[in-house]
């Protein structure tokens, strides 16, 4: 009996073994390596939230370069940059999902929305649509220190899902 188990187990381990890797990409490995975008000029509004830009930077991969700029230009000299990632006003919003019998926010759910627009090099609008954000987030009225820190977390992590987002978009602009 036992030695079946173990031969019925060795076989499945085998066969598992055997298997072409899967074809599926897993959400945090979606890179730009394979796109021929080599300069995005990045242009934001004032009340854009920084965190999203810096997120952007950082996950470029090597090759690519970022460019801020105040306002978008037509000109000859900005041809040689590719795209125009146009990032919105970053609009958050939070709303109470559990109070306590005191009155006290219990629990919330967050909401980051990121509009944007990517441009090719003579300002036409290739897309224009929205990135979203959301968390859900459980308050303990008593450790407020401990509230305040989880919420750093999430807004970084909203800002890193939202970042994450615009790369993945910017991948797939439609080309001329």
């Amino acid at each position: 009996m036992v030695a079946v188990r173990l031969s019925l187990l060795s076989l499945l381990l085998l066969w598992q073994l055997t298997l072409p890797g899967c074809s599926f990409q897993l959400r945090d490995s979606d890179s730009m390596s394979d796109t021929a975008l080599q300069r995005i000029q990045l242009q934001t509004e004032p009340d854009t939230d920084s965190a999203i830009q810096r997120e952007l930077r950082a996950r470029l991969p090597v090759g690519v370069e970022l460019e801020s700029v105040q306002r978008f230009v037509a000109e000859p000299e900005a041809l040689g940059r590719e795209v125009t990632l146009v990032l919105g006003s970053t609009q958050k919003s939070s709303k109470r999902t559990g109070v306590s019998l005191l009155g006290e926010t219990t629990a919330e759910f967050i909401r980051w929305t990121q509009p944007y627009q990517i441009l090719d090099a003579q300002g036409k609008v290739l897309v224009r649509d929205q990135a979203f954000a959301y968390r859900d987030r459980r308050i303990d009225p008593q450790g407020l220190m401990a509230a305040e820190q989880e919420l750093s977390d999430l807004n970084r992590q909203m800002a890193q899902d939202l970042a994450q987002q615009l790369l993945s978009r910017l991948r797939y602009v439609p080309r001329p």
